[in-house]
Parts: C-alpha cells; structure tokens; sequence
C-alpha cells in the first residue's frame, strides 16, 4: 500500500518527505520511471506540435513569395485553359482584351469554371478571398501589361469578380465564424447612402518651408508617428495634406432587407449593411431585389454618444459582384409533360377558361370577378413614346365586399402566382411603412431615406387589405402612385423621387354591415370619391340569397376538404364512414380535372409577361373610340359618373393584356370584346341600381363574359331553378320545354341544347334529365 502511495506521488513530482533511509534503493527506482515518463510526455509533445505546424493558416502562407507565384501560375494555367466551344478561341483571354475596347473595368470569374479547372483554387479562394483576389489581379494584370504596351495600373484597373457562387446564405447564418470568407447573400435594397471618399495614401506639405515631404502616408498607420522634423526646414511643422498627390477611393454603402420567402415564421425580416466600390456605386437602386457576392468583414458600430471606450462590432459585407434580375439569363423550359397540356389547350381554343379555373381554385366565384384580377397579372410596363408621355403599366383594382366573402382569401391567392408581390393590412401598415422613412447616417452625420412597401413593389404588385383602415395622408400617397407612378418626399432638406411603377389591389368593407345594391359604388365606400376615381375596376362581392348558388358553394368547400384529406393515408374504416357520410349525388361531385398545375401557371405568366409585347390593330382601336363615344354620350344624357379619358386607357390595357395571355403579338376581336366587357360590367356595377336596366338595354350586347354558349345555356337554367326551388327538400324541378321556350332569346340551335344536356357543365352542377317525363331535375338522386 506504500509502495503504490509513493508511486502516485512521484507521477507528479518528488515527495517533498522522501529522506536517504533503508528505502534509498526503492527511491531512485522511482526517480527512473518518473524520468521515462517525462521523456515519452516531452516526445509526444514535439510531436504534437510538428502536426500543428503542419496546419499553417493560408493568410501566412500567402506570406511566402513563393507561394505567391505559385498561385499565380496555376490561375495561369487556368485562364489560359479554358476555352469557347462555339468561337474556338480563349474565353478569359478574349474577355480581358475586351475589357480595354469596351472601357470596362470588371473581370467576372464563373466560379463553376474555377471549380472544374482548379477545385483547389476554389476552396483556398473561399477561405481567404481578400488575399487570392489580390494576386488574381496581379496576374491579370501582368496578362494585359504583355497584350498592351500603353498599360499604366492607374488609368486601367481591373477588378476581379467572382460570380454563381452555388450557395446563398441565409442572414441569420452571417456570424462571426465566417468572418473574412466569401458568401453569397440576397434580399432588397432597403436604402443607400450618398458616395463618401477615403484615402488610401497622402503626403503632407510643411506650412514654414512649403516643402513636399518624399514619404508616403496610410490612413491605416494611425498610432505610429511618422517623423519628427521636416526634411528642408527641420522644424516639427505644421504639416497639412497636400491635397494634389492624393490617391483615395470612393464607397457607398446599402442597407439590403432579407427577402419574405427566407425568413422562418413569427420572426422580423433581418437586414445587413453592404459596402460598395468602384463600378458597383450607384449601380442598385432602391426596391430592387439583388444577389450580392462578397467578404464578410468586422466593422465598428459607432455612436456620436457615446465614449471610444464602449465601441461594438457589426458585420458587415463588403460586395464583389452584384446580380439583378434583368442581368440574369431567363431561360422559359417547358418540361415535355407541360408542353403537353398547353398543346391540348391551345387545340381546343379554351387558355381562358383552363386558366379561369386554375386562378386562385380554393375560391368558387363568378367569371366576372375572376376575368379582371386575372388580366391584372398580365400586365406590362409600357415605354415612353416619341413624346415622353408615360402611359400607366398595371390595371388598379378596387373590390368591396360584404363580411366573409372571402377577400383577403382572394389576395393570398393573388400572392402565390404574382411574379413579385407584397402583402399589407391597411390597420398594421403606417405612412412610413407605405411610402418611405428618414433614417440617420452617423458618418455624413445626415438622414437618408428608407423605402417602403410601395417602393419595394416596383414593377410588381402591391396587395392592400383593408384600404379603408388607412388614414388620409395614405390615400394621398396612393392616389399619387396610382397617377403618376411616383412619390415625392420632402422631409429635414431632403427632396427625392422615389419610383413607385405597381399595380395596386386593394379591398374594402362597406360602410354599413353589407353593401347596399341600390346605392352607387362610391357611396358604399368609406373613403373620398377622389380616391376611387383613380382606379380602373370596381368590383363589388356580394352575398346575395341564392339558394342554388348556396348549395353549390356548400358542395364545393366540403369536396375541397374531402380531397384535401383523400391526399393523406386514411384507414379502411375512414374511408367507409366517408362514403357513408355523403350522397352519391355529393360524392362524384366536382371530380377532379385536368387542370394547369399551380407551378405551369407560374411560368406561363413570367413567360407571356416577358417575352409577349401586343400591339393594337387599327381596325380594333376605331371599334374601342366608337365604343367610348356612345358610353360617353349615354353619361352626360343621364346622372351617372361621365367617362375620362383615363377609362380609355383602361380599355387599351384590358386589351393588351388578353392578348398577352393569348400568347398573341397583334390583338384579335376577340380581346377588344373581352376588354370592353370587362370594363363595361364594372361600370354598370358601380352605378346605383335605377340606373342599370338602363344602361344593360342599351349596351347588354357588349357584354360577352359568358362567350361559351353552355354558359350562357347553364345561366338560364340556374336562374329558373333557383325560382322552383324547395327549400325543405333542396330540390327543384323544372319541364324540358318549359326550358327550352326560355332559351328562344339566345337564339341558340338545337343540336347545341342536346349537346349541352350531355355536357361536363350540366352533369357537374348536380343537374339530371329524365327523358320518362321530359323533366330536368336538382338536387336529388333518380
């Protein structure tokens, strides 16, 4: 037991205790093992350290002028390695040599290239991109000092950039353990500042002597002295910048906003500051949504208030290569199952009515509510003509509705296919989250501006819920970004002009508990009239009493819950109570269809908006001015709302826009009717109901909404069943030639009615014929 207790003592050190007694032999024993054990703990420690040698950090090794050089014969090997297939000459060789004929200064590197050519140029450039970029330079700049003689670094810089960068990284995820490492980020430029300068090295003038002083100062070498005395005078100065022999470098930095889509719900959208230089100033503007490629980078956070001593760090971005979304290659491919679809549809001559059907699906409403938000989507940015007059792009529309009607439910929908798009509740939204906000820069110690959601939806769409929860002021600015397509700020000695080129689609509740028929649109709104006036449609949603209409909307949300859950794995027992639960009539109703997916419907929009550029036919616009003529004439007659030439405008872009969706380049009759129609039906809508007849006398042959003549048959029919309708059975009758006698009118041909009675129109809605007794029956299973 003693023998172990000196053991354990000795691992550490000699006992303190240990005296030259009859246990000295037994000791020095002891001295020996402890000796070999030092020996092994001092080799595994060199050996230790040899291995973390071995991992230099790249910084220092960059060091090494060798080192240097080998990097720079490899980006050699690089450059010159790869070439273009369709010219068959050098494709970085050609792009340097025409970066001097252009007058450009930006190299771009695909980093896909450098990760074929030299992967491990790629990962050392991600790890230490400040230093690898410089001698990136360097050696292209040795490559355009051999092409040209004339080549001089000051006149002629080249510029490094470093482009599809694989992964973008999210905000939250900018920490300090990717410090100094190259990223790619991408959001919206919230704000920028003006354009500051900074030094990079001076010289100073004695003010005794006037003498120029030979060395060269750097901002950066703030705590050495440089010297005591001049070199003419030898007095210790004073000494002032010599403002001639100065070389400095201008910045400017963003504020970039995290897109909707990236952040995790319940959390506010996170923003980062991004500094840029040389080209890339004045390069983004406000609203645009931007891909930025750059170094992440420690910078101070001051405040004029505070004391040196309690400075904090913040990260910022320092950009190398920024991508907008015009710079970007749009490639529209059709997958073969997609081209499918659209050759079926375009052979049946039916894009509208697929279309109508795939817009916004968890809502059942009518054509004449879906047609203009649909249109709206197609709309386009037109140019300034010859003139400089700016024609408005997007059709603004207003839609007022009675409680649960399903508004808001319409705009998330809208959202969803919109290609850019932003969502506001007019009681959480305030005029600087609308329009734009003043923010202090502590550097030019001034305010700058902060765009809001109306500059954000620039060339987009901006979706407001609840416009009559908005104060006054918001209206104004509305009623100018509707007008003009313009804001004008001027606030603390700043005077700016902020673009605002959207499409606004805006809802509303009635000023009572449900809108009033007999009453005008614009006294159903709890807003000024000015206000509305700067819309192009009116759409009023109301919860009219119709039973046949009730009991199809009832069928139609409970089979969407019923397919809903059909989609999950249900039990045997769950699906026999399911079929139990529902009629037959209710269980094959609404089957479901070939339908465009929500995915094709996306790109099919993106690809008519960007590629498709109508035109009016000259024949069309003379049918569109005889068309305004008589409405006009009909306006003045009587005490309805008069016609301006700004509904004209409307008309035109109606116009255009069906085209587009056509996938027309010159507009047909057919889009000249659908456009009158549109605007014809929410004119009629907005006047008070004594005025309606009327005007449905003397233009109801415009109207050509329900173009289909099953349409047309099946509008007839719900009307007059709606009539006989049981209400305690929920189910009506009505006689075949009684029905018949009605659609005399239409003047539709026979083989269209037995036709229609067969139809996918007639079966679906839940209708019967009984060719017994030559009755059509609803809502009951024979």
């Amino acid at each position: 037991m003693k023998e172990s207790s000196v053991l354990d003592l000795e691992d550490t050190g000699l006992h303190p205790k240990m005296k030259k007694t009859k246990n000295f032999y037994f000791s020095e024993k002891v001295n020996l093992l402890v000796k070999k054990k030092k020996s092994k703990r001092v080799f595994e420690k060199k050996e230790n350290d040899d291995l973390k040698s071995n991992f230099v950090s790249i910084f220092k090794w960059l060091r090494n002028n060798e080192n240097r050089n080998l990097i720079k014969h490899r980006f050699f090997c690089f450059l010159f390695g790869i070439n273009d297939e369709k010219f068959g000459t050098n494709f970085y060789i050609e792009k340097i040599k025409n970066l001097f004929s252009y007058n450009e200064k930006s190299l771009i590197i695909s980093f896909l290239h450098l990760v074929i050519g030299d992967p491990l140029l790629a990962i050392w450039l991600i790890d230490e991109p400040e230093e690898i970029l410089s001698i990136f330079q360097e050696s292209c700049y040795e490559i355009s000092k051999d092409i040209f003689k004339d080549f001089s670094i000051k006149n002629n810089s080249i510029w490094i950039r470093i482009s599809e960068l694989p992964t973008t990284e999210f905000f939250r995820n900018c920490k300090g353990n990717k410090i100094n490492q190259l990223i790619k980020i991408k959001g919206v430029a919230v704000s920028k500042t003006e354009v500051f300068s900074n030094f990079n090295c001076y010289k100073l003038i004695c003010l005794k002597c006037l003498e120029i002083q030979k060395t060269l100062f750097f901002p950066k070498d703030k705590n050495k002295a440089f010297f005591t005395n001049c070199f003419n005078c030898k007095s210790q100065g004073p000494f002032q910048i010599n403002w001639t022999q100065t070389e400095n470098s201008n910045f400017q930095k963003i504020l970039l906003q995290e897109l909707a889509e990236f952040t995790p719900v319940g959390s506010i959208q996170s923003k980062k500051e991004v500094i840029l230089k040389n080209d890339l100033i004045d390069y983004v503007k406000l609203g645009e949504e931007i891909t930025v490629t750059g170094i992440l980078k420690y910078s101070f956070l001051e405040n004029g208030f505070s004391m040196p001593k309690n400075r904090f760090f913040t990260i910022t971005l320092e950009a190398n290569f920024i991508e907008k979304p015009k710079s970007r290659n749009i490639n529209f491919v059709f997958s073969f199952s997609e081209e499918r679809v659209l050759k079926k549809i375009f052979k049946k001559k039916q894009i509208l009515n697929y279309l109508l059907d795939a817009f916004i699906p968890s809502i059942k409403k009518k054509k004449t509510i879906k047609l203009p938000l649909l249109l709206s989507l197609f709309g386009f940015e037109i140019p300034k003509k010859n003139n400089n007059f700016l024609i408005k792009s997007g059709i603004n529309i207003l839609v007022i509705g009675d409680p649960s009607s399903g508004k808001s439910q319409m705009l998330k929908g809208f959202e969803k296919l919109a290609p850019k798009s932003i969502f506001l509740t007019g009681q959480g939204s305030s005029t600087k989250g609308l329009t734009a906000s003043l923010k202090y820069e502590t550097i030019s110690e001034d305010w700058i501006l902060e765009g809001g959601a109306l500059v954000f939806a620039d060339k987009g769409f901006c979706l407001i819920d609840g416009v009559e929860k908005l104060g006054v002021q918001d209206h104004i600015f509305l009623m100018e970004a509707m007008d003009h397509q313009t804001i004008s700020i001027k606030k603390n000695g700043i005077s700016n002009i902020l673009k605002t080129r959207c499409t606004v689609i805006a809802t509303s509740s009635p000023i009572e508990d449900y809108y009033r028929s007999e009453n005008s649109f614009s006294k159903n709104f709890p807003g000024e009239e000015n206000f509305i006036e700067k819309f192009d449609i009116l759409i009023s949603m109301r919860d009219i009493i119709d039973p046949l209409n009730d009991d199809l909307n009832g069928k139609f949300i409970i089979c969407s819950h019923r397919n809903a859950s059909e989609k999950k794995k249900l039990s045997k027992k769950a699906k026999i109570l399911q079929e139990n639960f529902f009629n037959k009539e209710n269980s094959n109703f609404f089957n479901p269809k070939e339908k465009i997916s929500q995915k094709l419907f996306k790109k099919y929009i993106l690809y008519a908006r960007n590629l498709i550029k109508p035109k009016l036919n000259p024949i069309n616009q003379e049918f569109i001015t005889n068309f305004y003529v008589l409405l006009k004439n009909e306006s003045l007659n009587s005490n309805i709302s008069k016609l301006s030439l700004r509904h004209l405008e409307t008309i035109i872009r109606l116009a255009e826009s069906s085209t587009r969706l056509h996938l027309r380049e010159i507009s047909v009759k057919e889009d000249i009717s659908i456009s009158i129609s549109v605007f014809l039906f929410s004119f009629i809508e907005s006047q008070p109901a004594s005025y309606r007849k009327n005007l449905l006398i003397n233009f109801g042959h415009y109207l050509n909404l329900e173009k289909d003549t099953f349409e047309k048959i099946s509008k007839v029919l719900r009307t007059l069943m709606s009539l006989n309708l049981n209400f305690n059975k929920n189910h009506a009758k009505i006689e075949k030639k009684f029905f018949e006698k009605n659609l005399n009118s239409l003047r539709i041909e026979k083989k269209e009615i037995q036709k229609f009675y067969k139809s996918k129109n007639f079966i679906d809605n839940g209708y019967f014929l009984n060719k017994k007794d030559n009755f059509i029956y609803f809502g009951k299973n024979f």
